[in-house]
């Protein structure tokens, strides 16, 4: 009834030669990547971006895109039967045929593009609307509802061209038909003229000064960054500070510690005089006899005892 597929990383690859998924619906919630021809026939909602390196045949009346970028590219031909929906920019390498609507909400990227509305009309509706190939060429009636701005060629076949707004062209425009302009038409002014010579002054100095305002602003930037740096120098070289005189205090009482203890050591270490006589066998302590191995010893003599019964006594 229903197939969910969750591949490694988040990646899901069907590679077979042909892949067919014929559900009644299929969803797609992370980019699709076709490496080679892909045909839809049932309801497709694709949640990321499209990318096909072959051709896109669409026979579905609900074929939906709703990336966060919206991205669709096409790297061979877009067949659309159906009605098809793309939230943002489509670019097709190749043909692009669509026999029903087809809703764009970003940019259609194309070589040429042919549009046959139904019962042969053709609408823009957005606020702004542009054409800017080489060449724009109209082979029936054109309404404009507001300003016209064509900034190529432009050759209008049609009967009758209507423009309610301003006309502005600035190369070559052709009319075949009869042409009502309900407000003035703007030529482009000759490169020698005062007026374009004022004008192209006016565009650079504008230009030039919201350059200088971003320098300033880069400067400003900048000049934030090096104080910020530096007092985060200043920091760091404080706080070494500290630590270096912390380590020399430290150091300083150790040394002042090992010196007491070599001092110390060295009391405990100092030759005592030498031993008059030696004495191998047990002496009295008690009772000891002046004279010792035929040594008659003086009072403030040392005897040095090695065969004491009690080891302890030994010394």
């Amino acid at each position: 009834r229903g197939i969910h597929l969750f591949g490694p990383e988040g990646e899901t690859r069907l590679d077979g030669f042909h892949n067919r998924i014929s559900g009644m619906v299929t969803e797609i919630r992370s980019d699709l990547v076709v490496e080679r021809d892909a045909r839809f026939d049932s309801e497709v909602n694709i949640q990321g971006d499209t990318s096909l390196n072959g051709n896109l045949a669409i026979n579905t009346d609900k074929f939906t895109v709703t990336a966060a970028t919206g991205n669709v590219a096409v790297a061979g031909t877009a067949n659309v039967t159906g009605a098809a929906t793309f939230s943002g920019p489509v670019m097709i390498a190749d043909n692009a045929t669509v026999q029903q609507d087809l809703d764009v909400a970003g940019r259609i990227n194309a070589e040429r593009l042919y549009l046959n509305g139904p019962g042969g009309e053709t609408r823009f509706d957005g606020e702004i609307n542009r054409i800017s190939g080489l060449m724009t060429e109209i082979r029936s009636d054109l309404l404009v509802e507001r300003d016209a701005f064509f900034g190529g060629e432009v050759r209008l076949d049609g009967p009758m061209t209507r423009i309610r707004g301003d006309l502005l062209v600035e190369h070559n425009a052709f009319f075949d038909g009869e042409v009502r302009l309900v407000g003035p038409i703007t030529e482009p002014k000759h490169a020698t003229s005062k007026e374009y010579v004022d004008d192209r002054y006016i565009e650079n100095r504008v230009r030039i000064d919201q350059a200088r305002a971003d320098s300033l602003d880069q400067y400003d930037d900048n000049r934030q960054r090096i104080d910020h740096a530096r007092d985060e120098s200043h920091a760091l070289h404080h706080e070494n500070r500290v630590r270096i005189d912390q380590a020399r205090t430290d150091s300083l009482d150790q040394y002042d510690d090992n010196r007491q203890r070599i001092e110390a050591a060295q009391q405990s270490l100092q030759a005592k005089p030498a031993a008059r006589v030696a004495a191998l066998a047990n002496v009295d302590l008690q009772n000891a006899s002046p004279e010792i191995d035929g040594v008659t010893l003086a009072a403030g003599d040392r005897v040095l005892l090695a065969g004491q019964a009690n080891a302890a006594e030994n010394g």
